[in-house]
C-alpha cells in the first residue's frame, strides 16, 4: 500500500501533544515504502465519482550529493460509498555526484479498495492490488545511472521496484474525535522478481510490511497538522538484507500540514510533508524527503 500509498501552531500545548505522540507518516517498501506508506489509493473516497492526488517527493541523501525526484499520480473511481478501484503511475529523476542523471518510469499499480463506517467515529478500509513489471530502467543490463535511480526510489515506494511484481494487501482503521483523528494502516507487500536476475540487487522474493500510525489535528475546519511514525520490516532474507542486516527494519518520522479548498464542483487539497529516517543505514546517509501533494475529488 504499496501504494497504495497518506495522511494550531500557535497553541503550544496542542503542538506538544503532536510531537510526543509521533504518529506515522509515509515510508517506502524496501529500505523504507511510500510509504508510505507507501502503495495505496487516495484515502478520501467520494460517495460516487473520481478522486486522486499528485505527489512530488524530493529525497536527499549523502549530504546533498544524491537527489531523487519522484512524481506519483494516483487516481480512484468510487463505484458507490464502499467500493472503489484505483491506479498509480510514477516517474523518477535521479542526480548523483559523479554519475549521469537518469529519468525512468515506475511500474504502474492497479487495485481495489473497500471502505465502511463502523460508528460515527470509527471507519475501516482494506485494499488489494499489484504492480505491472513494465517500468523502465530494469532488466538484465540496466545502465549504472538507471540502476541508481530506481534503487534510490524503492527506499520510498514499491512501484519503483521495476524488476518485481508487487502483490499487496492492506488494512486501515481511522478513529476521529474532533479535532483529532488517529489512523493506523499496514500493508503486506510480496515482491516477486520476474526479470533482471543477473543485475537485480534486491532478491528473488521480498516479503515486506509497511506500517504507519498518524495523528492529525484540525487547527481550523480547512487546515490540519499531522505527525507520524512509520516502520518498514522485511520478514524474509532477500539479497540486500543478507548483505546489510541493518536494512531489515527502518523507522521514519513525518510531520506535515494540509488544507482543503472548494473550486467550483472540485475539492482541492494541497499539502506538504517532511520525512526523515530515524535509524541506520538510511539515517547515516542523511535520508530525508520533502513531499508536496495536491489531492482532488469531483
Amino acid at each position: 500500500m504499496g501504494t497504495t500509498r497518506r495522511r494550531n501552531g500557535a497553541r503550544a500545548s496542542a503542538a506538544a501533544i503532536l510531537i510526543l505522540l509521533l504518529v506515522g507518516g509515509r515510508s517506502s517498501a524496501i529500505a523504507q515504502v511510500t510509504t508510505s506508506d507507501a502503495s495505496s489509493a487516495p484515502k478520501q473516497v467520494t460517495p460516487v465519482g473520481v478522486s486522486g492526488s499528485l505527489s512530488n517527493c524530493l529525497a536527499l541523501r549523502g549530504n546533498g550529493s544524491e537527489s531523487t525526484l519522484m512524481t506519483i499520480l494516483s487516481a480512484a473511481y468510487a463505484w458507490n460509498g464502499s467500493l472503489s478501484t484505483f491506479t498509480r503511475l510514477g516517474s523518477v529523476y535521479n542526480a548523483s555526484s559523479g554519475m549521469p542523471s537518469a529519468t525512468d518510469l515506475a511500474n504502474p499499480a492497479v487495485g481495489m479498495s473497500i471502505h465502511f463506517d463502523v460508528t460515527d467515529h470509527l471507519s475501516l478500509a482494506a485494499q488489494s492490488g499489484l504492480t505491472l513489471p513494465i517500468g523502465s530502467g530494469g532488466g538484465t543490463s540496466p545502465s549504472p545511472s538507471a540502476l541508481r535511480a530506481w534503487m534510490n526510489s524503492i527506499d520510498w515506494d514499491t512501484i519503483f521496484a521495476v524488476n518485481h511484481v508487487d502483490v499487496f494487501n492492506g488494512v486501515r482503521a481511522t478513529y476521529t474525535l474532533e479535532p483529532f483523528s488517529l489512523q493506523f494502516e499496514s500493508t503486506l507487500h510480496e515482491l516477486l522478481r520476474v526479470r533482471g536476475q543477473d543485475s537485480d540487487p534486491v532478491g528473488a522474493v521480498a516479503t515486506i510490511t509497511g506500517t504507519t500510525l498518524t495523528l492529525s489535528y484540525a487547527v481550523l475546519p480547512r487546515l490540519s497538522l499531522s505527525t507520524a511514525l512509520s516502520e518498514t520490516r522485511v520478514w524474509n532474507t532477500p539479497t540486500y538484507v543478507a548483505n546489510d542486516p541493518d536494512s531489515r527494519v527502518d523507522y521514519f518520522f513525518s510531520a506535515g500540514a494540509s488544507t482543503s479548498l472548494k473550486l467550483g464542483a472540485t475539492d482541492v487539497s494541497p499539502g506538504i510533508v517532511y520525512t526523515r529516517a530515524l535509524d541506520p543505514p538510511l539515517s547515516q546517509q542523511g535520508f530525508q524527503v520533502a513531499e508536496l501533494d495536491l489531492g482532488f475529488s469531483l
